[in-house]
């Protein structure tokens, strides 16, 4: 699978199963992006790692790693149950899972504390997909 079609593939997974019908504001790579003032908003960011051959042959399948990384934030001093919240959905919606060709592992979270004006939790998965030649 080629990178945007994976990328896509995340990102649509992401506006269905955590945004969904909330007004939660995001921030995507290389988007127009205004941050929101006094409200918890998330930036959606996609890293690839290494790509490896996994098969020989006629068919040559290789696999490429990457990390999401849901970087949360919410106005410092309004406490951190909403974004703990967000958190565990987003752990839920990527937990050990394939979906479209793209296999999530284990999410786990991040909990950076405070970041300028804002209090920062990340919420980091590991994934792999496929390609074939």
């Amino acid at each position: 699978m080629d990178d945007e079609t994976l990328h896509n593939l995340i990102r649509t997974r992401f506006k269905d199963e955590v945004v969904g019908t909330t007004k939660l504001v995001v921030a995507y790579d290389n988007a127009p992006f205004v941050e929101p003032e006094g409200k918890m908003w998330v930036r959606l960011n996609i890293q690839h790692s290494i790509t490896n051959q996994t098969e020989i042959g006629a068919t040559k399948r290789f696999r490429t790693y990457g990390l999401i990384i849901v970087q949360i934030f919410i106005p410092i001093e309004e406490g951190d149950v909403d974004a703990l919240i967000l958190a565990k959905t987003i752990r839920d919606t990527y937990r050990c899972t394939t979906i479209s060709g793209v296999t999530y592992q284990t999410p786990y979270k991040d909990i950076v504390g405070r970041s300028g004006k804002w209090y920062q939790i990340n919420v980091v998965c590991p994934f792999h997909a496929d390609d074939t030649q």
